[in-house]
């Protein structure tokens, strides 16, 4: 199970897929519209004036619509990411069945399999709890940048109310120093933790399928149980495509039309590869 042949099954199976990009259609149009909008805020912030009183009066002048503009993205933000998920989890899904060759075919239709009255759920459960799971494996980032974060705010207030550094910057920047090391020794954890739940929708897709789902949680067990000593090897196929990334990011997301689906049949023909390897059946 070589990460190469994993990406030529990839492509082997949109070759000649019909309504593969209706399939992804989503995805790819969320992916040229954050584009879009990112390009339009940076171009505002642009059309500022440079100087420090037009800085300061533009931004007393919006400050109210800035808090609420920015809670609301937020929200927005949110909503479309959960909804991204699911879409993203049907076509996975849906590529699944393509790859086992139960499925020539495809539309935009089974990219919301998982809005089904069968399927929506148990994928919010899962979907809560794994990330519920990563959530507290993230505390320790969490609190190291916050540590970060205070004292780099400490070390800028005492310059700016007193115009020199006080030796109560020094603490602060142990704060920083502290805060700092800990945001990365609690990354570690929280990567790794990543990619054990990493297959833990598939899992659960094809206990739905042969009818022996019975919890959220026991599909992530089982997801960290079969990516025992393969979890490098995701995180190597999905390094692999930094350089396709890279082409959706300078083509502004056009290239995403061939990047989205690609990168994600490769996810799904490793998830079937590595139950094929290691011989499970669900």
């Amino acid at each position: 199970m070589e990460n190469y042949d994993i990406r030529e099954k990839a492509r082997e199976a949109l070759a000649n897929l019909k309504g593969k990009y209706l399939l992804f259609l989503i995805p790819i149009l969320v992916q040229i519209l954050r584009f879009v909008i990112q390009y339009t805020l940076n171009d505002r912030t642009a059309s500022l004036g440079t100087s420090p009183e037009e800085i300061t009066a533009a931004l007393e002048a919006s400050t109210s619509t800035l808090t609420v503009s920015f809670f609301s993205g937020q929200i927005f933000n949110l909503i479309l990411n959960i909804l991204m998920a699911f879409i993203t989890l049907g076509a996975l899904w849906t590529m699944l069945e393509v790859i086992r060759h139960r499925k020539t075919e495809v539309s935009f239709k089974d990219s919301l399999k998982t809005f089904s009255e069968d399927h929506f759920g148990k994928v919010f459960v899962t979907f809560l709890l794994k990330n519920l799971y990563l959530l507290l494996w993230s505390l320790p980032a969490i609190l190291g940048l916050f540590s970060f974060v205070m004292g780099a705010t400490l070390i800028a207030f005492d310059y700016i109310s007193q115009g020199r550094i006080s030796p109560y910057s020094e603490i602060a920047g142990w704060m920083m120093l502290g805060g700092f090391v800990v945001m990365l020794l609690g990354l570690i954890p929280l990567i790794i933790k990543s990619y054990s739940y990493a297959i833990t929708e598939f899992i659960l897709f094809d206990q739905i399928e042969n009818g022996s789902y019975t919890s959220a949680n026991a599909c992530i067990t089982a997801s960290k149980h079969l990516m025992k000593g393969y979890k490098f090897q995701l995180f190597l196929l999905q390094f692999s495509f930094i350089g396709w990334w890279l082409l959706v990011l300078v083509t502004f997301g056009l290239a995403g039309f061939y990047v989205i689906p690609y990168f994600h049949t490769a996810q799904t023909v490793f998830y079937n590869e590595l139950t094929k390897h290691l011989q499970i059946e669900f």
